[in-house]
């Protein structure tokens, strides 16, 4: 709580600053709007690869920092078994300083957030603890998908409105754009200002977009109507390395990465985001009071090329054969600024976003080394 600690820190450090207004705190010019807990700021700083000095200077600006008041918020995550949910949940409960509960909300406990049932279990949590709501929850296949997505994003919108904090709404790039759809002639490319014009419904994946997109129109219709504020997320295709791989094989960009790997279907040109740069948006999007009324993509802007990928992939599983495709042709060409992510980097304080390439190859490491205990588990019979 000395002043003069922090000044001194402030010497210690690159550049290190603390901005009470904002909850946030940047060390070595890396920015992160939670502060680790004081207990565990050596081992954090050690992970990070700062030098002793950064490490005392951390902890002084720590202290001022609790001094100052900052933190002292609740969460709910809805989808916390999912990939972004059990990631985010982590982080929460074990590296976010003033994060005082997260409590996570799966199907098993609180049911399907699309029927009257689940909403309601939904709404008592929420009420209860008084926290800002995080929405990660998705159906992504089944039927109904657009109805279902479309009411459980009315759930956590009244969830909002019952505890009377923020809903951070993760969205999609799906609800920016849809398939064919190109970017704004005078733009030249996809903003959070575009929406996904689709009406297309014939496959699953359409269905999807679709609901993504008349989802996140509804919570922000509701949101308005109920006077909650809202931040929404549109995030690309999620990779990097989850909190725990072996929960979220299920998930699209890990059966995907699975099936590039295994030669099941061609790699592909995709925009990607790291997991963990999302989970850190969704917590700045709570902790940020200008984020109110907010939306924003987040996704490295160009997208990562096929081929890129085959090559490291290649060398990752010793699979010389592995194809790619290199037929189809992106709404911007192949290099091209296609998103712009800016506004959710300098507005949330974010770090820059890490490398998509980087982001995909962290995830097919994680998803061979799964793969390799299960093909153990199964051959020594461990369940």
């Amino acid at each position: 709580g000395d002043p003069a600690a922090a000044e001194t820190a402030q010497g210690a450090c690159f550049a290190p600053r603390i901005d009470i207004r904002q909850r946030s705190l940047t060390i070595l010019g890396i920015n992160r709007t939670y502060l680790p807990p004081l207990a565990a700021a050596g081992a954090h700083a050690r992970r990070r690869n700062m030098a002793p000095r950064a490490t005392q200077a951390a902890a002084a600006l720590l202290l001022a920092a609790q001094a100052a008041g900052v933190g002292g918020f609740k969460a709910i995550v809805t989808g916390a078994s999912g990939m972004v949910g059990s990631t985010l949940l982590h982080q929460l409960e074990f590296t976010t300083e003033g994060c005082e509960k997260a409590t996570a909300v799966r199907r098993r406990t609180h049911g399907d957030l699309s029927t009257d049932e689940g909403a309601a279990a939904l709404a008592d949590t929420a009420r209860d603890t008084g926290a800002a709501v995080i929405h990660c929850a998705a159906t992504f296949a089944g039927e109904d998908i657009v109805d279902r997505n479309v009411r459980a994003a009315q759930a956590a919108v009244r969830a909002a409105a019952a505890a009377g904090g923020r809903l951070v709404f993760l969205s999609s790039m799906a609800a920016v754009r849809g398939p064919g759809q190109e970017p704004r002639p005078e733009v030249g490319f996809f903003t959070a200002d575009d929406w996904n014009e689709s009406t297309d419904l014939s496959t699953v994946g359409a269905q999807y977009q679709a609901s993504k997109a008349q989802s996140e129109r509804e919570a922000w219709r509701l949101a308005k109507e109920l006077g909650v504020e809202m931040v929404s997320l549109c995030p690309s295709m999620i990779f990097g390395p989850p909190e725990d791989i072996g929960r979220c094989m299920e998930s699209f960009s890990a059966k995907r990465v699975s099936q590039w790997m295994d030669g099941e279907r061609p790699i592909e040109t995709r925009l990607a985001v790291d997991v963990r740069d999302v989970v850190d948006a969704c917590i700045a999007s709570v902790t940020t009071p200008e984020a109110a009324g907010r939306r924003y993509i987040i996704s490295d802007e160009k997208r990562v090329p096929a081929e890129e990928v085959a090559k490291k992939m290649r060398k990752l599983t010793f699979d010389t054969a592995l194809e790619f495709d290199g037929a189809y042709v992106p709404p911007v060409p192949l290099g091209s600024k296609e998103v712009d992510s800016a506004p959710v980097v300098s507005e949330l304080q974010l770090a820059p976003l890490r490398d998509g390439l980087d982001s995909i190859m962290a995830m097919a490491e994680a998803v061979l080394i799964e793969e390799e205990r299960d093909a153990a588990r199964r051959l020594y019979g461990v369940a």
